[in-house]
C-alpha cells in the first residue's frame, strides 16, 4: 500500500524520506533496523498518528456510549465487552491533540508535516498531515484519477476545498463543511466523513462521495498497530471478538470457537508443549462468558493453564495474532520492535512464513539480525545517524557504495557496519560508575 514517508520534525527526525517501493510498486516487507535512539519508534509513530486520526470521531463517540452505560451499572457492561476492554483506547485517542501529544521535535519552529503516498488499485495517493504545537494545520488528500493527480480536498483553518467530483450532492457537501468548521483541528476531515456514515443512509453516501475517497478511508482504518502502548487492530480480518475473555449470546458461539480452533493452529505450530487450546464457558444472565486455557504437557500430566499466567512471549504473540491475520488479508500492519519477548528462531520462522503468503504490507523496527539471514535485501531498511545527527532511512538496494552478493551474509555484513545503524560502544568503566555516586571503596 504505501510507497513512501516523509517526516518532518516529527520527535528525533528533522527531515526524513523512507522509499518503500521498487519499481512504482509497494514493498511487501519493511524491516527496520538501527540503534536504540536513532528514530525507528518515531517512524511507528508516524503511521501510529495516521492510523489514530482517521477514527478519533469513533472513538470519541464510543467513549460516551460506554460512559452511558457505566452510569447505567455494571450489569450493563456485559452487553458491550469487548469494547469495554478497549476505554482507555477510546479515552486516550478521542482527539487529534490526544494522538500528536509530544510528537513534535523539541525546539522545532517549523510545522510537523507527515506525508504519506500510497497505491491503491494501481493508483498512487498522497496523504498529508500538517501541524504545529497548537494543533491541526493542514489536511490533504491527492489521487490519481484516470490520467492525472487531483487534490480530492485541501482543508486548513481558513479554507475548505474539495475538488468537484470528490462531493456530487450539494446539500451533502454544505453539510459535511459545516461539520468541518465545527469539528475540524479536533477531528480530522477522514475522522468526520467516517462518523457521517452513522448519520447518512449509507446507499445515498456511496452514490454521491467519490467512490475512491471511501476506498482510501477504509484502508486507513484498518491499519495494524502494534506498540509497547498499545494495540490498534484488534478486530481486523475475521476476528470480531476478545479472544482473551469475555460475554457474548449464546448464537455467537460458533464463531468464538472458530477464533479458538484458529489460535490452536496458530500455537501448536510454534509450542511442543502445547496440546489443545480452549475456552472454559460459564453462564452469565442468559449469556456466556468465556477464558480462554492452555492444555499444556507439564511435568508428565497434561495441565490446564489459564492463558493470564502464559509467558510473557506467549501473551505477546497472542497480541500480534489479530493483526497477521489482517496482514494476510491484505492490511497493512506496524508493529514496532517485533521480536521483543519473543525468541529470535521462533519470529524469524513467523517472518518467513508471512512473507511468503501474506497478500499486505509489514512495516516493523527489530533488533533481531537473525531475520536479516533469510530476509531478501530490498526489505532491509537502516537508519544512519550523521554527524550534525540527522537520520537517513536506506534499504540495502538503495545503499550507495556496497554491493550485496547473492551469496552473501547480510546479517555478517550489517554488523560489520557496512550499512550504519550499530551502535560503537566504549568500554563502560563501572568502577568510576560507583566511585561518583559516591559508593567507592
Amino acid at each position: 500500500m504505501f510507497l513512501s514517508a516523509k517526516l518532518e520534525n516529527l520527535k528525533t527526525l528533522k527531515d526524513v524520506t523512507i522509499n518503500m517501493s521498487k519499481a512504482n510498486q509497494p514493498k511487501s516487507v519493511v524491516s527496520i533496523y538501527g540503534e536504540n535512539g536513532s528514530g525507528k519508534s518515531s517512524i511507528i509513530l508516524a503511521f501510529q498518528i495516521l492510523a489514530l486520526s482517521v477514527r478519533t470521531m469513533e472513538f470519541s463517540e464510543k467513549l460516551l456510549e460506554l460512559q452511558a452505560h457505566l452510569k447505567n451499572g455494571a450489569e450493563k457492561l456485559n452487553e458491550l465487552p469487548f469494547e469495554t476492554m478497549l476505554f482507555p483506547l477510546f479515552q486516550q485517542f478521542s482527539s487529534f491533540e490526544n494522538i500528536i501529544h509530544s510528537s513534535r521535535m523539541i525546539g522545532a519552529k517549523e510545522n510537523t508535516t507527515l506525508q504519506y503516498t500510497f497505491l491503491l488499485n494501481n493508483n498512487p495517493g498522497k496523504y498529508s498531515l500538517e501541524y504545529d504545537e497548537k494543533g491541526l494545520v493542514r489536511e490533504e488528500l491527492s489521487y490519481r484519477l484516470k490520467t492525472r493527480s487531483i487534490v480530492l480536498f485541501s482543508i486548513t483553518k481558513d479554507d475548505v476545498r474539495f475538488q468537484k467530483a470528490t462531493i456530487l450532492d450539494a446539500k451533502l457537501k454544505r453539510e459535511l463543511t459545516e461539520d468541518i468548521e465545527k469539528l475540524w483541528g479536533t477531528h480530522t476531515f477522514l475522522s468526520i466523513l467516517s462518523s457521517a456514515f452513522k448519520r447518512y443512509n449509507q446507499s445515498f453516501l456511496k452514490d454521491f462521495l467519490l467512490k475512491e475517497l471511501l476506498v482510501i478511508l477504509d484502508k486507513f482504518q484498518k491499519i495494524g498497530i502494534r506498540n509497547d502502548e498499545f494495540g490498534l487492530g484488534q478486530q481486523l480480518g475475521s476476528i470480531k471478538h476478545n479472544l482473551v475473555t469475555g460475554t457474548i449470546p449464546f448464537e455467537e458461539k460458533e464463531t468464538v470457537e472458530n477464533n479458538v480452533a484458529a489460535l490452536f493452529t496458530f500455537y501448536s505450530a510454534m509450542y511442543t508443549d502445547i496440546v489443545d487450546v480452549f475456552y472454559q464457558y460459564t453462564q452469565r444472565n442468559n449469556q456466556l462468558h468465556y477464558q480462554l486455557f492452555f492444555a499444556k504437557k507439564i511435568g508428565g500430566e497434561i495441565r490446564h493453564i489459564p492463558f493470564q499466567l502464559e509467558s510473557h512471549g506467549t501473551r505477546k504473540l497472542l497480541e500480534l495474532f489479530p493483526i497477521f491475520v489482517g496482514l494476510y488479508q491484505g492490511e497493512t500492519v506496524v508493529i514496532d520492535e517485533i521480536d521483543a519477548g519473543i525468541h529470535d528462531l521462533l519470529i524469524q520462522k513467523i517472518i518467513e512464513n508471512l512473507t511468503d503468503e501474506m497478500k499486505g504490507q509489514l512495516i516493523f523496527t527489530t533488533h533481531d539480525t537473525f531475520i536479516l539471514r533469510e530476509l531478501p535485501k530490498e526489505y532491509a531498511y537502516f537508519i544512519n545517524i550523521t554527524d550534525e545527527g540527522n537520520r537517513e532511512v536506506y534499504s540495502v538496494d538503495q545503499f550507495e557504495g556496497v554491493r550485496v552478493q547473492p551469496n552473501n551474509n547480510l546479517q555478517r555484513m550489517y554488523l560489520n557496519g557496512n550499512f550504519g545503524g550499530v551502535p560503537f560502544p566504549m568500554d563502560l568503566d563501572m568502577e568510576r560508575v560507583i566511585e561518583l555516586l559516591g559508593g567507592g571503596q
